[in-house]
Formats: C-alpha cells, structure tokens, sequence
C-alpha cells in the first residue's frame, strides 16, 4: 500500500477547491457564532446548517469578515434589515473558498 504525506493531500486538496470556487459563491446558512477582535476589527463567525426536519448540523463552516469589508457588510445588512449582524440569524453571503495547508477550509465573507 502506497502512501502519501499528508502535506501533500493537502496541496491537492488546495488545488481542486481553487480551480473549482474561483469566484465568489452565493450560500444560504445559519450565523451560529459571532465575534468581532475589537484589536483587529476582524470578525469570525460559524456558519451551520440544519435539517429541514429538525435542528440536526448537517453542515458547519469557518467564516471571516475582514475589517474592511465587515465595516461596509455590517453597514449594509443594517440599511437593509434595520438588524445587526448577528448569531441565529438566516443568511445569504457570498463567500470565497480558501483552504490552507495548515487551517484547512474557511470561508470568506465578501458580500
């Protein structure tokens, strides 16, 4: 049996996410956890996914806002829906798909 390092799973892994989430994807998910690094000014969220049927996770993902465009994402989501960006909420984001050797899969708020 052959096998290979993980390092290099990795960077395949990296390479079939990259070519196939180029651009920014539009996703329907649950804001299930929340924080702003007041230090920073970046903000770092879970996202999840229930069952139709019941409150079972079916998915979950790593998400960042950088302060740059949390700052304008938080404006515009407040414009919209008099609300505050916020967990428990039910949202639509446009993500992009960054995977890292080390961190692996985290998603990146763009709008």
């Amino acid at each position: 049996m052959e096998a290979i390092r993980l390092y290099d799973l990795n960077v395949r892994v990296k390479s079939i996410l990259s070519s196939n989430f180029s651009v920014p994807t539009w996703i329907t998910c649950e804001i299930c956890e929340l924080n702003v690094n007041r230090a920073s000014g970046h903000c770092y969220l879970e996202l999840i996914e229930k069952s139709g049927l019941s409150d079972t996770i079916v998915a979950k993902a790593r998400a960042t806002i950088w302060r740059n465009s949390f700052e304008i994402i938080a404006f515009k989501f407040k414009e919209a829906t008099s609300e505050t960006l916020r967990a428990g909420l039910k949202v639509m984001v446009a993500v992009s798909v960054d995977y890292q050797e080390v961190y692996g899969l985290s998603l990146n708020i763009k709008d």
